[in-house]
């Protein structure tokens, strides 16, 4: 149960201590929580992640503004050292409880928020969204980039490339597979929770208080940072050469144009009902950038173009 606003807010109250005790430890085994290959101490693994992404959704608003700056902070890193981990349950349960915590933060202060910077978090997400089987090549090169904006993976063994990335999900997966009885559209549906918490959490940080949050925002925090994260990965698609790799290449562009699939739209409107028009200029630059990367000149793919056909009919904000 969440801890109430109205009697933690008059002052230090044992609930409160007892919050902060109890999110301590939390992050302590959290960051314990490392996969080496085990079942039984990745089942252990997912429930300190479910509690986790429960105790944040659950009282995010009291974790706020009980914990100084430095334990919310080290809470962060936690829910960060889940999301690194190999497997989709738990990345979806670090997204959730991310998201929660990121929204009621907003609504309870302001100032920069003591998480991770919005280019890791969006690298993270992005390497996520990649949805990747090991049929589809990634040249040695390419795929240092990707472990690189993974970063520090949360296993006993760190991948030395990114096809043993993929090996370590599989297994996580046929773990999950196995709770599940064996059901073919477990994966399919696990996906598809990770691609709408990562989306929501983008849409989030990419503009925290809504229009109101653009005074806060730097050149590398809210929208304008998120189109140009975007837009560099874009970038590296369209360097990815070579029919072997078209899948690739086609995975990385549409996972990019993702980021701002559904982050465009909802800032364009929450900031066109203001009606000022240096915000809605802080807005449309960034867009139009993004837009101009994107329609850059390419070798010939079909899959690639049908995406780029496919965002530019349906993506709002210009």
């Amino acid at each position: 149960d969440g801890f109430s606003p109205s009697q933690s807010r008059k002052g230090p109250t044992v609930e409160s201590h007892d919050a902060c005790r109890f999110a301590a430890l939390l992050t302590r085994l959290v960051k314990a929580c490392r996969f080496d290959g085990n079942q039984e101490s990745y089942a252990f693994h997912r429930q300190v992640a479910e509690i986790l992404s429960d105790f944040c959704t659950g009282s995010a608003a009291d974790i706020c503004w009980l914990l100084p700056l430095a334990e919310l902070g080290e809470l962060w890193q936690a829910l960060l050292h889940l999301l690194r981990y190999p497997s989709i349950s738990i990345q979806v349960d670090a997204l959730l409880g991310m998201w929660s915590l990121s929204k009621a933060y907003e609504a309870e202060g302001s100032g920069a928020p003591p998480r991770p910077p919005l280019e890791q978090l969006v690298g993270v997400i992005f390497v996520h969204l990649l949805k990747l089987d090991d049929t589809v090549p990634v040249e040695e090169s390419r795929s240092a980039w990707l472990l690189e904006r993974l970063g520090p993976v949360s296993a006993t063994q760190a991948p030395p490339n990114f096809s043993a990335w993929r090996s370590l999900l599989a297994q996580t997966q046929g773990f999950d597979l196995r709770v599940a009885e064996g059901d073919a559209l477990a994966f399919g549906e696990a996906y598809g929770a990770l691609k709408v918490r990562g989306c929501e959490l983008i849409q989030e940080l990419c503009w925290p208080g809504g229009a109101k949050g653009v005074a806060r925002q730097s050149a590398s925090e809210g929208y304008g940072a998120l189109c140009s994260n975007a837009a560099h990965f874009v970038q590296r698609a369209m360097l990815i050469n070579g029919a072997s790799e078209e899948r690739l290449a086609a995975a990385v562009f549409q996972v990019a144009l993702l980021l701002v699939e559904r982050a465009g739209p909802r800032v364009l409107k929450e900031v066109a009902k203001e009606g000022d028009s240096t915000k809605l200029e802080s807005v449309l630059q960034p867009s139009l950038a993004l837009l101009q990367q994107a329609s850059t000149p390419h070798s010939f793919d079909r899959a690639l173009e049908l995406i780029r056909l496919e965002f530019f009919s349906s993506w709002a904000p210009m």
